[in-house]
């Protein structure tokens, strides 16, 4: 686990520790109102740009999908989504949001900040 989710989840899942960015490798964001348990949604992401708009022009590797009960409680089995080989700079991969699910985080598995949605 990254640093920042273990801090997190340390302090009992504060929401001002979440966030779209709220660190380097992490998102914690609030999924409740999508969680039925049934919804197949599509989870993209990249490499996230500079400042100037110039995109990193690196390959994020996967990315780790976990969910929380709100007490802090993981729900389900965390999910790894890769990229497609052939040095693609965007992968995405299918997610269902357990039923009861409170909280949503998404970790990179190399250094790289993402950039990510759900639809």
């Amino acid at each position: 686990m990254v640093p920042d989710c273990a801090a997190w989840l340390a302090s009992g899942c504060d929401p001002t520790l979440a966030g779209r960015d709220p660190a380097w490798l992490a998102s914690i964001v609030p999924i409740g109102t999508l969680a039925d348990g049934a919804t197949a949604r599509q989870l993209a992401y990249g490499p996230a740009e500079s400042v100037g708009g110039v995109p990193l022009g690196v390959v994020p590797g996967g990315v780790t999908v976990e969910f929380w009960l709100g007490d802090c409680s993981p729900i389900g089995r965390w999910t790894r989504i890769w990229p497609p080989s052939g040095g693609l700079r965007w992968g995405a991969g299918s997610v269902v949001v357990p039923r009861g699910a409170a909280w949503m985080t998404v970790t990179a598995n190399d250094k790289v900040n993402l950039a990510w949605r759900l639809t």
